[in-house]
């Protein structure tokens, strides 16, 4: 008999305390599978407790544990715990439990191969090259020597990270960023007459051992078929050790309050 059928009865009894304040919603198999395992650790405590204590044999001490089996099936329903973080339920002081974690596969913009997206413990930091890493949009940078006369760089298509360039589509200036604090720039992007660069202008030339970055993006070709390359995400599985800290306390049961 499995742990869900040992306490099919409270499990029941569960249901029905979450129902009625969760708008008739049943409990998913997840927290029933916490509740039947709490129940079970209490009832072992209790055992643990009954077993190893002489003054604590009377038959009262049966209420004591259906006291406490009963507020655990209707308190634990009622937690959140389960809808804010992942719960693992341990039958023993250690565990040990997998995780999945998603990483980008591919270098695209500022992702690099490895980066986090998502795992049980934090959610990858939303730049603007994670939001468009599975779309057509490439963002990237270039930076700009001053000298004191040169307004505009070029890149080449063919240095590009993404080979299949869609040129029917202009590049996109972002933001601006100069070594100089105190000045600012505006800057276009353009594919020039060959469609073999894309041509950084400058509104301004930047001043001799003064450096401008320009933070720009281009898009690639995603639709037609075959493609030189796509976006990736591996799926990889880890895992952790648990240890839980004991939380227990003692209570005076007095037989006569039975």
């Amino acid at each position: 008999m499995n742990i869900l059928e040992a306490y099919s009865k409270k499990l029941t009894v569960a249901e029905s305390v979450y129902a009625g304040s969760h708008e008739g919603q049943k409990l998913d198999q997840t927290k029933k599978v916490v509740i039947a395992r709490t129940l079970a650790n209490t009832a072992n405590f209790l055992k643990e407790a009954f077993e190893n204590s002489t003054p604590t044999q009377l038959a009262a001490m049966g209420d004591l544990k259906k006291w406490c089996l009963d507020i655990t099936t209707v308190a634990i329903p009622s937690l959140i715990s389960t809808d804010l973080v992942i719960t693992y339920p341990m039958s023993s002081i250690t565990g040990y439990i997998r995780y999945i974690s998603f990483e980008a596969g591919s270098n695209k913009g500022e992702v690099t191969q490895g980066d986090v997206f998502n795992d049980p413990f934090h959610l990858g930091k939303m730049t603007d090259s994670r939001v468009h890493y599975t779309g057509a949009f490439v963002p990237t940078t270039a930076t700009i020597e001053g000298d004191g006369t040169t307004t505009s760089k070029s890149v080449a298509i063919s240095d590009l990270a993404w080979k299949n360039v869609n040129t029917n589509k202009a590049p996109e200036v972002g933001t601006i960023t100069s070594s100089d604090t105190t000045k600012t720039y505006t800057a276009t992007a353009a594919f020039d007459d060959d469609k073999a660069n894309i041509v950084l202008t400058l509104s301004a030339a930047p001043a001799t051992d003064e450096t401008v970055t320009v933070n720009y993006g281009y898009y690639y070709d995603n639709v037609t078929i075959p493609q030189n390359d796509l976006p990736t995400v591996n799926v990889s599985v880890d895992g952790i050790a648990l240890t839980a800290h004991a939380r227990r306390i003692a209570i005076n049961f007095a037989q006569m309050a039975a």
